[in-house]
């Protein structure tokens, strides 16, 4: 029996040579094949290029490395029985950190996590992990203390380490899982006859593909089974033409000459090749360590790469390990192959692959192309999921697509909905985390809720913000005001009673009218409902229980929050059980061990959150994935998102009591250097185009980012070969914040066409979409005052009836404190009124006890303030008027033109229209103005008008003949009848006397730059022309000038 070792730079080759080999190998029929590989992707393309090759693919078993060694042991008659494995190892380790006797002997690491159990558990994890390391990276070390007798010859932190490894083994009965002792059985079973001859009845041959990284376990078992089995090792060497896995890049042999290192030993290689390939560098080394292996080195046959374009000079590049860069000429700069986008936000970054792969397929520019030839991979596949759905499925031109390597908690789901359960703040428990929660399909449909936007606006309405109970039965601060139990009094209340009064029941609170039919009625049932499950959910979380309680906890939240009774179980609640089963056995270790709510929770959310799913790679269409490496399958076009400075290449967090850190040997577990490894990969896969994607703006403050090291290593390899061009602007497409932005899509070689904007000559839309209120030749008036004040959204929303989707605002757990603008300008318009109806002291309760004021003495110094801002307005008020009378409503007929004009007209006080204007702008006034001239129109009975501003002042409106208010009406409707279609970005709500035609969308430009919330503003300014708005622009601003400026006495 014999280890074969076979490389090539071509994964092709090497997947060819394996099916050409395992075809012509004979085995009995019901004898599996082991192929050893890192990626379930990596699978599915073996299983392709396997029934493409032999017309089958049948029989064939993939495991990675760890999965081999166990079905071997198990095979050899090793067993697992109560073997403890080691995801489990934190709770032993957590009991062990907590018991005196280590506390006594190590005070400097208990001190750590002193009467902290979350610290506690934390610790354990990270020790979890190290142990798994030194098992696998360190084996020796475990061997050795495990031999100890004692730990007193130890110094440092290998002692208390040692103590607490040799404490589990101790505490367990040996029964912890221990891949040293798992090898040295496998090597002594090995040394019988009867084993050896198990071992080839069962493992004939064994295979390992694609396997770039290995360990010193791993490698001395493969060794060891050689001798009685046939190895087959298919290894990609990217440079095989060349020994260079002693070079260095340009960069390193520099550094350590400046630190005064001998480098003359020292040989450069190509410095992408030497930066990015330590990953293989260390695999070689540790395979030319034993003769055997250099022996059964095999060089298959291996491809050239072509050097006509930028992507393929670099792959030759790299093939050759050249030092010197090779001249890239200004055609291989602009040919497309390799290209970099940078954009603000991750959205935008799905939207510019999907305009690039569309544009590939409608110009094919790398020849005809199929969904199945691209992979974007995506650096964290959890972040970009929902806008790779959002984009993917709302695109103008679909493609198929799948998505890899999710955590099985994405999306609406099950364990999703069980993992927010867990999180939950019970001591917040706000109104926005239970809104969240009813996001979950799962909750809605077990309490028989169907109307979030209902129950969102009922929580406004009732101003529940956040606690259960808060203070409730003691009233020290009153937040019991913005209480679950004191908003859903309001509302049960409000659907018995038909009364605005206050009432009394424990509690004095004014019921909310919630609703006015049985379906809405049901709704808050519901809602009262889940929130009464809640409050026992979160009573039941109180004080330490045992893995077993816990267990029983969580199995209570799956039935009362997920599943109906007689609901069959799925694929979810058995994996869900089955983490919790996996307990059972710890248990037996840990009788008596009680464990906290904090910690339980965020050890079982760790648990299901990390864990992911494979299944989709290369299921339908284009691939989206992780970037993980070894996953070499060759592309057309290979496309990474997310490049970022501060998120590729990862960085591992270095331990100080890292035992490795302080030797470190090749093989150690280095993420940075397995990200930059693929890198390489995705380089060296991408047959055609390679696309690179960064957020590179600041959606905040438009500050530039810089991209991942990786992108600036690239950029600087290939300015190294071109002296006379600056490469940066040929290569780096710079992306606009908006979809719709007019740098799209005008010839503009700087950027690919965007084909998420529909061709331009559907926009404005057709005539066919218009608004039927223009059909009718009716308006109200509202909608009239609205075209003058606010023409741009009038016309998207009234003429175009294309409405731009605008985020709710987010119920903030906690009591107002401090007003904004727009919540005192409500109260001083509330208070007004109450103080001319003559209800002022109810009002103010009514706004206490509705939470709408800051409560306790905030809210009294509150009111104070308001009514010295009221009291100049009523004061002049009264002046004016002669003494309060009751605000009356004129109602508004008016035609002209064949159009009728209809509406309400308030605060007419006896013959005079008053308002109030409480920020002195242009607006309030010419809202005043334009009632007055249709009161005046339509009636005799009005004979003026004035604006109270906040300091009491009053202004007039110029009295007008009710001839000269129709007339000066008709030339406003002249301009809406003629122009209220037609796209106008200037308006009332944006003047400023310095605006002129020359200097309009600057102006405007830089009001969206200031309040970017503003969306059909600013949708208009990237797509609209200018021309078709400069004809409307003068006939505004005319309007305002001639008509609403002069509209005042002086």
């Amino acid at each position: 029996m014999s280890i074969s070792i076979y490389t090539s730079n071509s994964i092709h080759i090497l997947a060819s040579a394996m099916v050409e080999a395992l075809g012509e190998r004979s085995m009995p029929v019901f004898t599996p094949r082991y192929i050893v590989t890192q990626t379930e992707g990596m699978n599915n393309w073996l299983k392709h290029q396997m029934a493409r090759q032999l017309g089958i693919a049948a029989n064939t078993i993939f495991l990675n490395p760890g999965a081999v060694i166990e079905q071997i042991f198990i095979n050899l008659g090793g067993s697992y029985g109560n073997k403890i494995k080691r995801q489990h190892l934190d709770w032993l380790i957590f009991l062990i950190l907590g018991k005196d006797s280590f506390k006594h002997q190590f005070p400097i690491q208990a001190k750590y996590y002193a009467d902290d159990a979350m610290k506690q558990w934390e610790f354990a994890v990270k020790l979890t992990d190290l142990f798994d390391q030194y098992q696998i990276y360190r084996s020796p070390t475990i061997s050795r203390w495990n031999e100890l007798e004692n730990i007193d010859p130890l110094k440092g932190d290998e002692k208390w380490q040692a103590y607490i490894w040799r404490a589990l083994k101790r505490h367990t009965n040996n029964e912890v899982l221990d891949i040293t002792e798992i090898k040295k059985f496998i090597l002594e079973q090995l040394k019988a006859a009867k084993a050896q001859e198990a071992l080839k009845q069962f493992l004939p041959e064994l295979v390992l593909f694609g396997i770039s990284i290995i360990t010193p376990v791993h490698l001395e078992l493969f060794f060891t089974l050689s001798q009685y089995i046939d190895i087959k090792w298919y290894l990609i060497n990217p440079a095989p033409d060349d020994y260079w896995m002693d070079d260095r890049n340009e960069k390193s042999i520099f550094l350590a000459k400046v630190k005064g290192k001998n480098v003359h030993h020292l040989h450069q290689g190509n410095d992408l090749l030497t930066s990015w390939g330590s990953v293989i560098q260390n695999t070689f080394k540790m395979l030319f360590r034993t003769e055997e292996f250099i022996n059964a080195l095999e060089d298959l046959p291996r491809i050239v790469p072509e050097p006509k374009t930028l992507l393929g000079k670099i792959q030759q590049d790299i093939y050759y390990n050249s030092v010197a860069t090779g001249d890239f000429s200004k055609a291989q700069l602009e040919d497309g192959t390799i290209s970099i986008h940078e954009h603000y936000t991750m959205r935008r970054e799905v939207e510019g692959v999907y305009n690039y792969i569309m544009n590939a397929v409608q110009q094919q520019p790398f020849g005809q192309l199929n969904e199945r030839d691209v992979i974007v991979m995506v650096t964290d596949i959890n972040a970009y999921a929902p806008f790779i759905r959002a984009v993917m499925d709302n695109a103008p031109y679909k493609f198929q697509y799948s998505i890899a390597d999710e955590h099985i908690s994405n999306g609406d789901t099950v364990i999703s909905t069980f993992i927010a359960l867990l999180e939950l703040n019970g001591s917040i428990f706000s109104a926005e985390s239970v809104l969240q929660l009813l996001n979950s399909k799962y909750i809605r449909a077990k309490f028989g809720i169907r109307n979030l936007p209902l129950l969102r606006s009922l929580m406004l309405k009732a101003n529940i913000r956040f606690g259960i109970e808060n203070d409730y039965g003691e009233g020290l601060d009153d937040t019991y005001l913005v209480s679950w139990k004191y908003g859903l009094q309001k509302l049960m209340y409000g659907l018995c009673m038909d009364t605005e009064a206050a009432v009394d029941f424990g509690k004095t609170f004014y019921p909310v009218d919630s609703a006015d039919n049985v379906a809405d009625m049901q709704q808050i049932v519901a809602l009262t409902a889940f929130i009464e499950a809640l409050s026992r959910m979160l009573q039941a979380r109180k004080g330490e229980k045992t893995l077993k309680e816990w267990k029983e906890y969580v199995e209570n939240i799956l039935s009362n929050f997920v599943y109906e009774e007689d609901q069959e179980r799925d694929e979810e609640h058995a994996k869900i059980i089955n983490k919790l089963n996996q307990n059972d056995l710890v248990e037996q270790h840990t009788s008596g061990l009680k464990i906290n709510y904090e910690v339980i929770s965020q050890r079982f959310i760790n648990v299901l959150s990390n864990e992911s799913t494979q299944k989709n790679f290369l299921n339908k269409g284009i691939t989206f994935c992780s970037p993980l490496p070894f996953r070499s399958i060759p592309f057309k076009i290979v496309a990474i998102l997310g490049l970022n400075y501060d998120k590729f290449p990862r960085t591992e967090q270095r331990l100080d009591f890292n035992l490795m850190n302080k030797q470190p040997q090749p093989g150690d577990r280095n993420i940075k250097n397995n990200d930059k490894h693929l890198f390489l990969e995705s380089i060296l896969s991408a047959s055609e185009a390679l696309y690179l994607s960064y957020i590179g703006k600041s959606v905040k403050n438009n500050k530039v980012l810089p991209p991942s090291i990786l992108i600036e290593e690239l950029l600087d390899y290939i300015q190294a070969g071109n002296d006379t061009e600056a490469i940066r602007p040929l290569l780096i497409q710079s992306h606009p914040l908006h979809t719709y932005s007019a740098k799209y899509n005008k010839d503009n070689p700087a950027l690919l066409p965007n084909y998420m904007i529909r061709v331009q000559a559907g926009w404005p839309v057709p005539e066919a979409r218009k608004n039927e209120e223009h059909g009718s030749n009716e308006f109200e008036l509202n909608s009239v005052w609205k075209y003058f004040n606010h023409a741009i959204e009038y016309y998207y929303t009234r003429v175009l009836q294309v409405y731009f989707e605008q985020e709710l605002s987010e119920i903030e757990a906690a009591e107002n404190f401090l007003l904004d603008k727009y919540q005192e300008r409500v109260l001083l318009n509330r208070l007004m009124q109450a103080r001319l109806e003559q209800n002022e002291p109810e009002a103010k309760n009514r706004l206490y006890l509705n939470a709408a004021l800051p409560l306790k003495n905030i809210g009294a110094t509150v009111l104070l303030q308001l009514e010295a801002i009221i009291q100049p307005m009523y004061e002049s008020l009264v002046r004016h008027t002669g003494g309060i009378q009751a605000a009356e409503q004129l109602g508004i007929t008016y035609r002209y033109r064949e159009h009728l004009f209809r509406g309400t007209i308030r605060n007419l006080f006896g013959q005079q229209l008053i308002d109030f204007d409480w920020n002195g702008k242009l607006s309030a006034a010419s809202r005043l103005y334009f009632n007055y001239l249709f009161a005046r129109a339509t009636t005799d009975h009005i004979n003026g008008a004035q604006l109270i501003d906040a300091s009491g002042q009053s202004k007039k409106v110029k009295p007008h003949t009710q001839a000269e208010a129709i007339s000066i009406l008709n030339k406003l409707l002249d301009l809406f009848i003629d122009h209220g279609e037609k796209p106008s970005l200037y308006s009332i709500y944006y003047y400023d006397h310095k605006i002129d035609k020359a200097n309009y969308i600057e102006k405007l430009n830089k009001v969206f730059k200031d309040k970017p919330y503003n969306k059909y503003l600013g949708h208009a300014l990237q797509t609209l022309e200018q021309e078709d708005l400069d004809e409307t622009f003068e006939k505004m601003n005319d309007v305002i000038n001639e008509i609403f400026l002069n509209g005042y006495e002086q």
